[in-house]
């Protein structure tokens, strides 16, 4: 399953790097696991690096090995990919919509990480609300904002979700979904400036001799 859903295995709960920028989301998708008929499903969204994505593959991740639910992790690229080959598949529009509300949960990673046609838009719709008709968790995280977005402002319409999938699209999900914000510093840069501080620190300590001269 893991591999079916291209999850990374490193990425869970036990080594979620918690703060008080991120508790209430990771409280928030903790209950989900434990209880996910009586939460709305989450959008999680906010600046790169802030463990969105380490969020919803840690919630399908428990959800599949320990509760059994059938779940899908889906790149909206490639959720984007797969809408433009439904006819080169020989396959309708609703056939393939179907298809993704067979799952319990299915998350749409990245959201908005680029334009979408007219027509991608209205299938993205569709799809949305056949699942939420059907009472199915849909997941999503992006790292664009929304307009009148409080905290994770963006000028840029490139930037804004609801001029990358359409305001319906939009509407929708903060009908459907419990809205949660990140906010603070890339993750990612962080633990890499740690690791290159840390790094040249031992090399700085290699290079004297116990009697404080170099070597």
């Amino acid at each position: 399953m893991l591999n079916y859903n291209r999850l990374n295995p490193n990425l869970n709960f036990d080594n979620f790097v918690l703060g008080e920028s991120n508790k209430l989301a990771y409280l928030s998708a903790k209950k989900i696991c434990t209880q996910l008929s009586r939460y709305n499903p989450l959008f999680i969204y906010g600046g790169v690096g802030l463990g969105k994505t380490h969020l919803s593959v840690s919630i399908i991740s428990e959800l599949i090995f320990a509760h059994n639910q059938r779940c899908l992790f889906k790149e909206f690229r490639d959720l984007l990919t797969d809408i433009k080959d439904i006819y080169v598949r020989n396959e309708s529009e609703k056939e393939y919509v179907e298809r993704l509300c067979e799952y319990d949960v299915l998350v749409i990673d990245d959201l908005g990480a680029t334009r979408m046609s007219e027509w991608e838009t209205g299938v993205l719709d569709d799809l949305i609300a056949r699942r939420y008709n059907a009472k199915k968790h849909t997941i999503f995280n992006s790292n664009l904002s929304f307009v009148d977005s409080k905290k994770h402002k963006q000028s840029d319409s490139g930037k804004i979700l609801d001029y990358k999938i359409g305001e319906r699209n939009v509407s929708r999900i903060f009908e459907m979904c419990h809205i949660l914000e990140l906010t603070g510093k890339d993750f990612r840069k962080k633990s890499k400036a740690c690791l290159l501080y840390t790094s040249d620190a031992a090399d700085e300590r290699s290079s004297v001799d116990l009697g404080g001269r170099r070597i």
